[in-house]
């Protein structure tokens, strides 16, 4: 039910009025698609859910190093990438806050003028 409220001064209230209209069309619209948008996420979900473990356990056993770290690699790459990124980033912050280590990079310039390259080092090393 639209509550219309009707101010005295006349086309003001046909504002209102068209208003109220529109974020009833929209709250309805919106009701109207969210069951929808569930229901394609979920499917979308059971779709995908098990993809990357069927690719790795299509893989031989590993024999080495090198096949254990493409496993490692599938699956940081693509189960937690947010969390592989800010533990890298945790990591930097945490080895720069030593007062021994950030003394030595700002003394050779390291921090200053190659932070990138520090950054892109440590991946290196994390990704190993």
């Amino acid at each position: 039910m639209l509550v219309v409220e009707i101010l005295e001064g006349g086309s003001h209230g046909k504002r209102r009025e068209r208003v109220r209209d529109k974020t009833q069309q929209m709250t309805d619209y919106l009701i109207g698609i969210g069951p929808a948008f569930v229901v394609g996420y979920l499917t979308l979900v059971q779709l995908l859910r098990y993809r990357n473990f069927d690719r790795i356990a299509l893989l031989p056993p590993p024999k080495s190093d090198v096949d254990a770290t493409l496993i490692i690699s599938i699956s940081q790459q693509t189960d937690f990438p947010f969390l592989v990124r800010k533990a890298l980033e945790f990591g930097l912050f945490k080895s720069y806050s030593i007062p021994s280590i950030s003394k030595l990079l700002v003394a050779t310039t390291q921090l200053t003028e190659h932070t990138s390259r520090r950054y892109d080092d440590t991946d290196i090393i994390l990704a190993q």
